[in-house]
């Protein structure tokens, strides 16, 4: 999958974890060897709990739902509901 997405697409870079399949500790295959600690780091690798965690308390100070139907109603709502967290941090 990502060497479709670098050589058929023309993404830049993706981010794969860095699993050690070989016995000897290698890692296997021309783009998981890529990944060092260094190039996950840089790239972010290892950071959704921050996400999860803001999302989370936000869902708990101002509610898990949104009463808008339209679409661009809902933006609005959810815009103003992350402006009303960020204030009262």
């Amino acid at each position: 999958m990502h060497g479709i997405c670098r050589e058929e697409f023309g993404v830049v870079a993706t981010v794969i974890k860095p699993a050690r399949c070989a016995a000897d500790g290698s890692r296997r295959g021309d783009y998981r060897s890529q990944m060092s600690q260094a190039y996950l780091k840089e790239h972010g690798y290892g950071q959704r709990w921050k996400v999860e965690r803001y999302m989370s308390a936000l869902r708990r100070s101002t509610g898990s739902t949104l009463l808008a139907r339209k679409p661009a109603n809902l933006l609005k709502e959810a815009a103003f509901k992350v402006l009303t967290y960020a204030l009262n941090r």
